[in-house]
């Protein structure tokens, strides 16, 4: 084997690896919250950003880590939950949103 046949099999496999580790700490390092209770019309936020519940459960695409998410609804108290996403996984979690009292 060449040497320049040498490096473009060494490239080959330079950029193979370096795709591969893009997909799995980027666009594959990720997961799903289902989000149940009283979430339909709701806004859920995270640090990645804010999602619009139209239904309940309410599915939350996000990365992998600890991430705390605060439930909105017109009429509620917000709710704050802890959830740890798995990479590739749906983890559940159960909100109780409170009633803001009519005074």
């Amino acid at each position: 084997m060449t040497n320049k046949t040498k490096s473009i099999v060494a490239f080959a496999i330079c950029m193979a690896l370096a795709a591969g580790i893009y997909l799995w700490t980027g666009p594959l390092n990720r997961g799903t919250v289902s989000i149940t209770g009283e979430t339909a019309n709701a806004l859920v936020s995270t640090i990645e950003g804010t999602t619009q519940c139209v239904a309940d459960p309410c599915l939350v695409s996000m990365t992998s880590g600890m991430h705390e998410l605060t439930v909105q609804k017109d009429g509620f108290f917000p709710e704050k939950v802890k959830v740890a996403v798995k990479r590739f996984k749906t983890e559940s979690v159960q909100v109780a949103v409170k009633k803001i009292p009519n005074l």
